[in-house]
């Protein structure tokens, strides 16, 4: 390797001053060529997977403006705690609309026992015969324990 870039004698001294940088070259290299391999995958992963979604989204989602937030899914994560004991949680289910976030059993409209309600400047949580309550944060739907069983007993 040495003789292709020196043209000199190659003397143990020689051969010494050259190993450290014919070592940092190949792992650059290499270095270099797992990038680039990395690289490649990922961007095709990407790609495809953003094909992917943009095809579901047109095919599966009429545009009706109705937009599930993550906060909404966090207060049916919480409601599907506090409510635990009370319902199997698979029985639970939810429905977005454009005013209010529902949830219902056994995926029933007629037997829904929460709402939840995203407005400006405050959140508001609808518990079915037991009344409207305003929250700060998603977690505060936990304190209402004792209203979400009474709505679940009643409308099993």
């Amino acid at each position: 390797m040495v003789s292709q870039i020196y043209d000199g004698i190659k003397t143990k001294s020689t051969l010494e001053k050259f190993s450290p940088i014919i070592k940092k070259g190949f792992n650059q290299f290499i270095t270099e060529r797992v990038n680039e391999k990395l690289s490649a995958a990922l961007n095709t992963s990407v790609e495809t997977k953003t094909i992917d979604e943009s095809e579901e989204l047109s095919e599966n989602t009429p545009n009706d403006g109705i937009i599930t937030t993550p906060e909404e899914l966090e207060a049916f994560t919480v409601f599907k705690v506090a409510s635990k004991d009370f319902i199997d949680p698979s029985r639970l289910y939810y429905r977005d609309t454009k005013s209010y976030f529902g949830i219902l059993i056994d995926d029933n409209n007629r037997k829904w026992v929460f709402r939840f309600y995203q407005k400006a400047t405050k959140n508001l949580i609808e518990i079915r015969d037991a009344g409207t309550f305003e929250i700060d944060t998603t977690i505060d739907i936990a304190l209402y324990q004792n209203e979400i069983k009474q709505a679940i007993e009643n409308h099993k």
